[in-house]
C-alpha cells in the first residue's frame, strides 16, 4: 500500500489546495465547521496520504503551506475563520499520521539515517540554474554539482508557452477590476511558485542552512513538485478563460492543450535499457543481505555491519 501511494504523492498535493481553495470563499463566521464539512477531511486525509507515501515532501508542503496562509489571509472574507478551520484540518490531518511521523522523528537517532546527509547528497552541490528550467538535456544520470546533470529540469515546452500568455490574461483581468475567486488563486498560485523556484536556487543556501532539517531534503530540486503543480494551476486559469468563450471552446483549448503536451513529452517516455531479470533474482535473500544492504542501509540500526 506504501509503495502504491508513494506513485500518488503528486495526485494528493493538489488535493490539499482543492480543499483549501474551498475555504477560501466559504468559511464564514457562522455554522464554522458545518459550512467547511467537506473541506476539512480533504485536507486531512491528502496530508495523510502524503506523510505516509513520502515524509519528505509533506516537510515541503509545510513550508510552501506557511506563505500561503499569509497571502491566502488577505484575500479570505473571513480572515479569523479562515485560519481556524486551515490549521485545525492540517492538526487532523498530522495527528491521523502520527503513527508514521512520531516514530520517524523520534526514533532516528537509532538509524544510520544521518548517513544520508552530506557527502554525494549535501544540498550545496544539487542547485538547479535558472537556465536549466528553459532548456536542459533529457537524461537518465543523477544531479551533480554546477549545470550540466545527468536529468533534466526543463519546465517543458508547452508551460513555457503558456505560462507568459495566462499571466498576461491575468493582467488584463486585474486591470478590467476583476478580482474573483479564480484570479486569487492565480495570483497566489504565482507567488508560491516564485518561493518554490527560490528554494531550488543558489540564493536560497542561507535558508537551507538556518531552517532545521532542510539538510535532509537533500536535492533542493525536489521542490519541482511544487513548481509543477503551480504551473497547473497558473496554466490551468488558461482554460478557465477560454471557458468563457463557450463550452466548446474550452474543450477545444483543453484538448489542444493536452496534446501538445503529450506530442512535445513523447521522447522522453524512452527507456534507457531493458532489464530482463526474474522477479526472483530481486527477492533472493542472499543478494538482499549481501547486496542490497550495503547500498540502502538508512534504516538500519546503527553500527549495522555492511
Amino acid at each position: 500500500l506504501l509503495a502504491f501511494l508513494h506513485l500518488k504523492v503528486l495526485h494528493f498535493l493538489p488535493l490539499v489546495f482543492l480543499g483549501i481553495y474551498s475555504l477560501i470563499e466559504k468559511t464564514k463566521e457562522k455554522n464554522l465547521f458545518i459550512n467547511n464539512i467537506g473541506a476539512i477531511p480533504i485536507i486531512a486525509f491528502s496530508i495523510l496520504f502524503i506523510a505516509t507515501s513520502h515524509n519528505l515532501s509533506l516537510y515541503m508542503l509545510l513550508l510552501i503551506l506557511l506563505p500561503f496562509f499569509i497571502l491566502s489571509s488577505f484575500l479570505v472574507k473571513a480572515r479569523k475563520q479562515f485560519l481556524i478551520v486551515s490549521v485545525i484540518s492540517i492538526i487532523l490531518g498530522l495527528a491521523l499520521s502520527s503513527f508514521y511521523i512520531i516514530p520517524a522523528f523520534s526514533e532516528m537517532k537509532y538509524t544510520n539515517v544521518a548517513s544520508q546527509v552530506g557527502g554525494g547528497a549535501n544540498f550545496k552541490d544539487h542547485f538547479v540554474c535558472i537556465n536549466q528550467y528553459l532548456n536542459s538535456m533529457w537524461g537518465y544520470g543523477g544531479s551533480i554539482q554546477g549545470c550540466v546533470d545527468g536529468l533534466s529540469f526543463k519546465f517543458g515546452t508547452v508551460n513555457i508557452i503558456l505560462l507568459p500568455i495566462v499571466l498576461v490574461l491575468l493582467v488584463i483581468n486585474l486591470w478590467k477590476r476583476k478580482f474573483g475567486i479564480q484570479e486569487k488563486t492565480v495570483v497566489i498560485s504565482f507567488v508560491l511558485l516564485l518561493i518554490s523556484l527560490f528554494f531550488t536556487i543558489q540564493i536560497s543556501e542561507t535558508v537551507w542552512k538556518v531552517a532545521p532539517f532542510m539538510q535532509y531534503l537533500q536535492y533542493p530540486w525536489r521542490f519541482i513538485n511544487f513548481i509543477a503543480l503551480f504551473i497547473s494551476f497558473i496554466v490551468g486559469y488558461g482554460i478557465f478563460f477560454a471557458g468563457k468563450k463557450g463550452k466548446v471552446v474550452s474543450l477545444l483549448v483543453s484538448a489542444v492543450t493536452i496534446v501538445a503536451i503529450i506530442a512535445t513529452s513523447l521522447k522522453v517516455f524512452v527507456p534507457q535499457y531493458y532489464t530482463f531479470f526474474e522477479s526472483n533474482y530481486y527477492t533472493n535473500k542472499t543478494y538482499i543481505n549481501y547486496d542490497v544492504s550495503k547500498i540502502s542501509d538508512e534504516y538500519m540500526p546503527k553500527g549495522f555491519l555492511k
